[in-house]
């Protein structure tokens, strides 16, 4: 089941935005140079938002720890 969360022009290359959802909790959308990728928005290294970090590389690292997320395939 698809649902939307954003209009694809509403995340700048290199941005993020959190989408709340009841099913699986804060997911982050991320915006890597055009390609768009989905993943918990929870660090699994301590509580901080992945959505609120910083994007490069194909990864993300999360602002408060510098725990850093592979978001490509």
């Amino acid at each position: 089941m698809w649902t939307y969360a954003a209009d694809a022009a509403s995340i700048p290359p290199g941005d993020a935005i959190c989408y709340l959802t009841e099913k699986y909790g804060p997911l982050g959308i991320f915006n890597s140079n055009g390609e768009f990728f989905c993943t918990t928005d929870n660090c699994t290294h301590e509580v901080a938002s992945l959505s609120e970090g910083f994007i490069g590389g194909g990864s993300v690292a999360a602002g408060r720890n510098w725990a850093s997320v592979q978001v490509y395939c």
